[in-house]
């Protein structure tokens, strides 16, 4: 009897250690789960049957694919795996591995470039080793807290409080999507492709506010351990970039590390977060001002107040406008006089607005444009408020100038001013040309060149040239925006250049204006020089 024991008890060992599990894989672009977890160092053997065709017009093929190479990973059709963020690699009928990543066991065709058309068959994969993923999932639910976040909400606050120097790890298991019924579903590494660097979709971590204004961001994927370096609430999001989504799905994320917060942690945390993105905010545009030879902005915190209050208002009504109406939620103010007043401040101001996930991204949104440069280029402006507010979403950004009489020395001295400033360097070669309202006619080409602009304090009253050249004196074919040509009739007294097609990189250009200003028919010229960055 004790023989027997014996014998059952090394079966239950053998089963639990060797855990072999069974799946099927369609002919189809996506990345689909093999229903196992493995491990690094893990041994896991794949074995292969069945067959399948990608296209209709070829004899089913087994897992080496069709008699055809793809690409280096082998033919086309082969079966491929992938182990959370880690390589593809063949698998084809078979094959033993040593794990050298952590993460779901992923199975697909090789498809390459190639379509998958009128496909049929399927391959039958048996895997021995790994961890079946709904006992691993046991296993993070004993230990770390549980969440459901669908791409839809945009925003998942965790209302986990992370302090500096606090580790966390962080898992997401399941599928989802940046654009429905366009692209394959993904994991949460994101999609193929990248947008400004990342793969589109991937899941990302921020610690800041309360509602997702950022300290620090970083990427997670489908399992990621950090070390925070500022303390402040842990969101998640996926990353859209500046982006059109249409997203579908949901991960299932597991988090360990951190304390839930409480309901004054919190709200000292949003108030800390604000005060440093409104610093940040004025380096940016003092670093600006500084360029354009001007005095730099000081924060007056009434014009902050207000911008808050204005941005929440936007994203809790899901609007976009100067005017709010008193009958909706969180109303400030019908118009930017009355919600400068309820914060006790008087005088003239100006209000810009945008949405941008990043606040950085926001201040570069301004001074990369054409308008909203050239407000920003205006002397008299000295003061300066920022209001950040983020739901589901939808992020927008508010920024109040204030103006002074005068504004230093500056404002009363000054004949013009350019930007980029003369010799400058590591300016953008290129520009989305993305403004509201649009300076371009209708069915221009984008991306653009990066623009260059001169302000005059005089009235202009005619353009006579206005050119940008690259260093062997050959001219580039530019869009020249002034008050006589804009589109818009926007009537802002300064001359825009802005190339049809992005600069060559790490390239010198030179930039000449020549205009009469006021009553006089005198002909000034100005020119000024700039480099592109790498």
């Amino acid at each position: 009897m004790k023989f027997i024991f014996t014998i059952i008890f090394y079966l239950l060992i053998s089963v639990f250690i060797y855990s072999e599990s069974i799946c099927k894989v369609l002919p189809i672009n996506k990345k689909q789960s093999s229903g196992v977890y493995v491990r690094q160092g893990d041994e896991v053997t794949i074995s292969v049957s069945g067959k399948w065709s990608l296209w209709d017009k070829y004899s089913l093929a087994d897992g080496k694919g069709h008699d055809y190479k793809a690409n280096d990973l082998g033919n086309w059709g082969a079966l491929l795996g992938k182990i959370g963020a880690g390589k593809v690699f063949y698998i084809g009928n078979g094959i033993t591995i040593s794990s050298q990543n952590e993460g779901v066991l992923y199975l697909f065709p090789n498809k390459d470039k190639y379509l998958i058309e009128n496909q049929s068959g399927e391959l039958s994969v048996t895997i021995t080793g790994g961890t079946p993923i709904e006992d691993f999932k046991n296993e993070l639910t004993s230990s770390m807290r549980k969440f459901v976040f669908n791409p839809k909400d945009g925003l998942l606050s965790t209302n986990i409080l992370v302090n500096s120097g606090d580790f966390i790890q962080i898992y997401a298991m399941g599928y989802w999507n940046m654009w429905d019924g366009v692209y394959p579903e993904v994991s949460a590494e994101g999609h193929d492709f990248l947008a400004n660097g990342e793969p589109w979709g991937k899941l990302y971590g921020s610690i800041g506010s309360s509602y997702g204004e950022s300290l620090e961001y970083f990427p997670i994927g489908e399992k990621t351990s950090y070390t925070a370096a500022n303390s402040g609430i842990l969101s998640l999001y996926p990353f859209i970039s500046n982006y059109v989504a249409v997203k579908n799905g949901e991960l299932e994320i597991y988090i360990s590390g951190g304390s839930e917060a409480l309901e004054e942690q919190i709200a000292s945390i949003d108030k800390e977060v604000q005060k440093y993105s409104e610093q940040m905010i004025l380096n940016k545009l003092n670093a600006f001002r500084a360029a354009c030879g001007l005095n730099a902005f000081t924060i007056d915190d009434r014009l902050s107040n207000s911008a808050i209050g204005h941005a929440k208002y936007m994203v809790k009504n899901n609007v976009f406008t100067r005017e709010q109406d008193i009958n909706n939620p969180f109303f400030t103010g019908v118009t930017l006089e009355e919600r400068l007043k309820a914060v006790g401040y008087e005088g003239r101001v100006r209000e810009m607005f945008c949405m941008s996930d990043l606040t950085a991204d926001a201040v570069e949104l301004f001074i990369n444009s054409i308008y909203h440069r050239t407000r920003l280029m205006d002397p008299l402006m000295s003061t300066f408020g920022y209001g950040c507010y983020k739901s589901g979403d939808s992020t927008i950004h508010t920024f109040n100038y204030g103006y002074s009489e005068e504004s230093g020395d500056v404002s009363s001295d000054w004949t013009f001013i350019a930007y980029p400033e003369d010799g400058a360097v590591n300016i953008n070669y290129s520009w989305n040309g993305i403004e509201n309202p649009d300076p371009f006619p209708s069915g221009t080409v984008k991306p653009l060149g990066a623009l260059a602009t001169i302000l005059f304090k005089e009235q202009i009253s005619k353009v006579e040239k206005a050119m940008i050249a690259d260093a062997d004196n050959v001219l580039i074919d530019c869009f020249v925006i002034s008050p006589q040509t804009d589109i818009n009739e926007k009537k802002i007294n300064a001359v825009s250049l802005v190339p049809k097609i992005p600069l060559k990189a790490n390239s010198t250009f030179l930039v000449n204006v020549e205009v009469k200003l006021g009553s006089t028919d005198e002909v000034q010229s100005f020119s000024w020089s700039f480099t592109t960055k790498k």
